[in-house]
């Protein structure tokens, strides 16, 4: 294993079905069906293409343990039409919380082992169990893309940890997306 570990595929819980309500009508697709719509009369943007979650992986999967990271890795594809603009991350499984240096965060084009470059963050706020990233330029429909989190230290508690991930495009009132959730377990080790 070394000191890099694998952590789980992300569990996808998608909607069978997106609601647009467009005037009147509602206008029910099917998500495996290309849409094409995103700007909507009132300024509301919205993904064409939705983004995928593709991994979420920690450096060190033991408890109580100093300087891991996690690492979410994002495909913004060429058909979302919109540039992602904020993304949240909420753990909503998991009993204990970390803190995480928030000035450490760092998000770049490629994934943990092969990055590219860098985009800049406007804003990194950390509010209980959710963490919001606001980018100073949008990425780029066609990109994959990696958010690189660094807790203090990880869960003092060991067990399965699961964030759910949510992305935002960039407008004046974006319509958000969910991503599906991703998945780290901690374990203790015979010494701790």
């Amino acid at each position: 294993m070394g000191n890099w570990i694998q952590g789980y595929k992300p569990l996808v819980l998608p909607f069978s079905l997106l609601a647009l309500t467009v005037g009147s009508p509602i206008l029910a697709i099917p998500l495996s069906s290309p849409i094409y719509a995103v700007t909507l009369r009132d300024g509301i943007t919205a993904f064409a293409g939705l983004p995928r979650l593709i991994s979420v992986t920690t450096t060190n999967n033991t408890i109580r343990a100093w300087s891991a990271a996690y690492y979410f890795t994002i495909e913004l594809p060429e058909d979302a039409s919109e540039p992602l603009k904020t993304l949240e991350i909420t753990q909503t499984q998991g009993f204990d919380v970390p803190r995480y240096e928030a000035q450490r965060t760092r998000v770049f084009a490629g994934d943990r082992r092969n990055r590219g470059r860098s985009f800049s963050l406007e804003e990194v706020a950390i509010a209980e169990r959710t963490l919001t990233l606001t980018l100073e330029e949008p990425i780029p429909p066609g990109t994959i893309f990696t958010v690189g989190l660094y807790p203090v230290r990880n869960p003092n508690v060991t067990g399965v940890y699961l964030f759910g991930v949510t992305a935002f495009p960039h407008g004046e009132k974006p319509q958000k997306a969910f991503l599906g959730f991703g998945r780290l377990h901690f374990y203790r080790t015979p010494w701790i």
